[in-house]
């Protein structure tokens, strides 16, 4: 995973780039409350994505057209067709546990937090089969009126778990 984990870092900066940023200082308490309120979000999104849920899945994002989603192997997705994609994806699958014991969260602002992990993930497929893959996500979570969503998405897999 050492491709991944470079990549994830390199996306990570970049996201935080776009993040919008705020002149105003955060306590190291302030930002303790935030990611507590991202790793919440975050075991809900994991809880929908393990069972398969896709309209759980799709909750968590920001429902615009500049919301991107990068999957490996260089596929960009929109909102739209991410819920499309999933779709297919899902309806093969009983179930999938992520296994990510490496979360870093960067608190850039009130309103922006990149969130990256690696590990394993194992599909079970409904026809009795099941694989195990390296995995890396990168998560950009933007605050607006309130709630927080993910704007911009990327996850890796390698074959070598």
């Amino acid at each position: 995973m050492i491709k991944v984990s470079k990549f994830i870092l390199i996306f990570s900066v970049a996201a935080v780039l776009g993040c919008q940023q705020k002149s105003d200082s955060l306590t190291d308490a302030e930002k303790a409350n935030i990611v507590k309120e991202i790793k919440r979000l975050g075991a809900e999104l994991a809880a929908a994505a393990e069972a398969t849920d896709v309209d759980g899945i799709i909750s968590h994002f920001r429902e615009t057209e500049d919301a991107w989603l990068g999957l490996g192997g260089g596929t960009g997705y929109n909102l739209d067709e991410l819920k499309t994609a999933a779709s297919q994806t899902h309806e093969r699958l009983e179930r999938q546990e992520f296994m990510i014991d490496d979360w870093r969260y960067l608190v850039a602002s009130r309103e922006c937090v990149v969130a990256s992990g690696k590990g394993k993930v194992t599909a079970f497929h409904k026809d009795g089969s099941e694989g195990t893959s390296g995995y890396g996500v990168t998560l950009v979570w933007t605050k607006s009126a309130d709630a927080w969503k993910i704007g911009h998405m990327h996850q890796s897999f390698d074959s070598r778990p």
